[in-house]
């Protein structure tokens, strides 16, 4: 999840059932500092903590605890503030998680510009196989025929032959 799509009642509902999550907090979160863990500031983490938000539906969705930490990029200089409910990891651990997630992006933008993907069929269980499967399958075919071949633009050229 990204700021744009903080819904603390989804987040809830992911933690209830054992999941995890790592996304960014708004900037007007209204949150309470409930407890604060030592960090190594040379890491560029600026914060751990322990919060309780302070918002009326946000504390009625989310009635647990979460985990806010601030950390400062070193490469872009930003300040970056992440929530979480996992409390067992170390704090540059979760700043990791959350910068691996940007290296799937790429994949998932390009299948929404060159496959046709519209209607999934099947149950839930075989549906992740089926939507996530092939074109993981197609783009692994598109990178290697791109490889194997000399042409002017492999990503229209194969787009046209899997129409």
């Amino acid at each position: 999840m990204d700021r744009g799509y903080l819904d603390f009642e989804r987040l809830y509902a992911l933690d209830q059932v054992g999941g995890f999550f790592v996304t960014r907090a708004k900037q007007n979160l209204d949150a309470r500092r409930l407890y604060s863990a030592p960090v190594d500031r040379d890491t560029g983490l600026i914060c751990d903590q322990t919060i309780a938000l302070n918002g009326f539906y946000a504390a009625k969705h989310y009635p647990g605890q979460l985990r806010r930490i601030r950390y400062r990029d070193p490469e872009t200089g930003k300040n970056l503030v992440f929530l979480t409910n996992q409390f067992a990891l170390p704090a540059p651990t979760i700043c990791a998680l959350y910068r691996c997630r940007w290296q799937v992006e790429p994949f998932f933008k390009w299948i929404k510009q060159h496959l046709r993907i519209k209607r999934f069929y099947g149950t839930p269980r075989t549906l992740c196989g089926r939507k996530f499967g092939s074109p993981s399958a197609s783009m692994s075919w598109w990178r290697s025929s791109r490889s194997n071949f000399d042409w002017t633009c492999p990503c229209i050229r194969c787009y046209r032959y899997c129409r």
